[in-house]
């Protein structure tokens, strides 16, 4: 085992009570502990702006203007005849901020025409009459998942039960 004293490293020339910059006789250069300090105040700053907007993206969609369909429960399907296809009737609330464009009405997956697109505005309920859908299979009893489709993309639900 190497047993090394603190006497012999002292007489190597070193002397472990000074910094290291002193050791080998001269001063390293460095930074000034001002300047240090700013640039790490600075640093600090350009993170912190940039996590508060980050912050503030994050909560404006989620604050911000948004679109909420709510389906009454008044929803109806029904099949006026047996040579006549399924229709589909709702009504719509906007409880949302901004308007809404219904461009889609679906029952268990199948489609049911609403004409041209329906623009629902904060506060109104719009009522979708006798929309058929053609093709449909539907069994009288039965509770569906009605599927309200707008042009933002979003897709809200209720039920209803044919009859």
């Amino acid at each position: 085992m190497l047993n090394i004293s603190f006497e012999k490293i002292e007489s190597w020339g070193y002397d472990t009570m000074k910094p290291a910059s002193y050791r080998w006789g001269g001063k390293v250069k460095g930074l000034e502990p001002l300047v240090a300090a700013i640039i790490l105040v600075a640093i600090t700053l350009v993170i912190a702006i940039a996590v508060v907007s980050w912050l503030m993206g994050l909560l404006g969609t989620i604050m911000g203007e948004a679109e909420s369909l709510v389906i009454l429960p008044n929803a109806s399907l029904r099949k006026p005849s047996p040579t006549t296809a399924w229709q589909l009737s709702v009504s719509i609330r906007n409880t949302g901020s901004s308007p809404s464009t219904i461009i889609g009405l679906f029952v268990a997956n199948y489609s049911c025409n609403i004409g041209s697109p329906v623009t629902v505005n904060p506060g109104e309920i719009r009522n979708l009459l006798n929309n058929p859908c053609p093709d449909a299979n539907f069994i009288v009893g039965v509770r569906y998942t009605i599927k309200v489709v707008t042009a933002a993309g979003n897709a809200f639900y209720s039920e209803v039960i044919a009859s």
